[in-house]
């Protein structure tokens, strides 16, 4: 039993690094002869943060983040994957720390040790045995943006480069037979002028790890872990004060104090989609007034969406407001408290 076990570890460590695998003729016949239900799926995530996967995103030049690649579709259950995401080094360079995170998706334990090139970064896993069923992140890559522009996040095919192109694997010796797999690429985009790119008030030094409190920044334990000027959520400060409706609500003022506490604790009970349902305050969370602009681009938005967020997710620090989850309750409350005393200066 042993043998067989450190047989299937040789072969695994083989595939995911150095053994050629079936030539391109046979990638495009199984592609060719497999029913669409039957695959797979892999795609660059642009903010791995957010849900659902995103294909683009915008980062201020010097910034440091992450990217992941995802299994999203699973028509064949899969015993390991690979993925070698290519990427413009006039814009982008892998950054490490943070490097690739694997993150054990479908209980694939077998990691390849990544191969960084200077336009590419490979990487793969696999399970000790067995197949899976599960999507979600297989693993994480940070970059950072050295240069203005936009660089593509391509995830290379077999076609590309038949030893380590994209793909999926299927259960089965000598080797991890290869699975019919949709590739969906994404892309970055790295500005000068990004200073708020999010419009939530904040600059994104003030945003980035090592920012001096009271900036958000300062809260941060480390450049991957965390505010982002991608995310207008993150920084919870809100129109201030909260009016019923139809009376418009008060301005942001890149602060967060308990006047936003007491502001978010006016819309519990709001929800999206509770037009003619006002909460005890008076309040709905579609009611259009004019004084939320969620994301800075100057269209108003639901007054509910500025006071509306949820708990950060791992690996952000608890403090971190995520994206709204469509109603504002407690949790709410609780997350805006957790933000009281931060503040930014904005845009000279």
């Amino acid at each position: 039993m042993l043998s067989v076990h450190l047989l299937r570890v040789c072969l695994v460590s083989a595939i995911l690094i150095s053994l050629a695998i079936a030539s391109t003729a046979f990638w495009a016949t199984s592609r060719d002869g497999a029913l669409a239900q039957d695959y797979n799926g892999l795609a660059v995530d642009a903010r791995p943060d957010t849900e659902p996967v995103d294909t683009s995103v915008t980062h201020p030049l010097g910034e440091t983040f992450e990217v992941s690649v995802n299994i999203t579709e699973v028509g064949t259950p899969y015993a390991g994957y690979q993925a070698k995401v290519q990427f413009d080094p006039d814009v982008l360079a892998y950054a490490e720390p943070p490097g690739v995170t694997y993150m054990g998706l479908g209980g694939m334990v077998l990691d390849a040790t990544p191969v960084v090139g200077a336009d590419y970064v490979f990487a793969g896993s696999a399970r000790m045995s067995g197949t899976a069923t599960e999507t979600g992140q297989a693993h994480r890559i940070g970059f950072e943006c050295i240069g203005e522009g936009t660089s593509p996040l391509h995830l290379v095919t077999l076609e590309e480069d038949p030893v380590n192109g994209s793909t999926t694997r299927a259960e089965g010796l000598p080797d991890l037979p290869i699975t019919p797999t949709w590739l969906y690429d994404a892309s970055v985009t790295c500005n000068a002028g990004a200073a708020d790119s999010d419009g939530d008030g904040c600059t994104w030094e003030e945003e980035a790890y090592g920012a001096p409190p009271p900036k958000p920044g300062s809260t941060c334990a480390g450049p991957s872990e965390c505010y982002s000027d991608g995310d207008w959520y993150d920084f919870y400060d809100v129109p201030v004060p909260a009016n019923p409706d139809p009376t418009a609500n008060g301005v942001r003022d890149q602060a967060v104090a308990m006047d936003d506490v007491l502001a978010v604790l006016f819309h519990v009970g709001a929800y999206d989609g509770d037009t003619g349902d006002p909460n005890p305050n008076g309040v709905t969370y579609d009611s259009v007034k004019g004084s939320c602009d969620a994301d800075g681009d100057t269209a108003a938005d639901k007054e509910g969406l500025c006071y509306d967020r949820s708990p950060g997710a791992v690996p952000n620090p608890p403090w971190e407001a995520g994206e709204p989850d469509g109603a504002v309750a407690m949790d709410d409350v609780l997350t805006v408290l957790a933000q009281v005393g931060l503040a930014c200066g904005g845009l000279p």
